[in-house]
């Protein structure tokens, strides 16, 4: 898997971001995990854009940045990614700006 990684294969960069995120067989890196993530998220992988999204969320190995987080959810749901479409759909219904839209208040509120 890390070599296939190493010689730049966006799903096994995502695979050893996750074991790196997750402490899978490696000693736990969130930093090191993000560093992978954004490899393959930079590739267009919708995993690892959703992955690296949750880290700017949370602030795991990358500072704590929503905005970031939101546009790396909206790449990963563009691509049809499920968890990242519920994700997006739950900051906008909550009214979260995400990439300047705001959905609008419900009737009555």
């Amino acid at each position: 898997m890390r070599l296939a990684a190493d010689q730049g294969y966006a799903p096994a960069q995502h695979c050893v971001g996750q074991s790196y995120h997750l402490g899978w067989g490696l000693l736990q890196d969130h930093s090191e995990g993000a560093r992978w993530f954004r490899l393959a998220a930079k590739q267009g992988d919708a995993n690892a854009q959703n992955d690296l999204a949750a880290c700017y969320f949370h602030g795991a190995g990358v500072p704590c940045d929503a905005s970031e987080g939101a546009r790396l959810l909206r790449l990963a749901a563009e691509k049809g990614h499920a968890l990242a479409e519920l994700k997006l759909g739950v900051l906008l219904f909550a009214g979260e700006p995400v990439a300047g839209r705001v959905l609008p208040a419900a009737p009555g509120e």
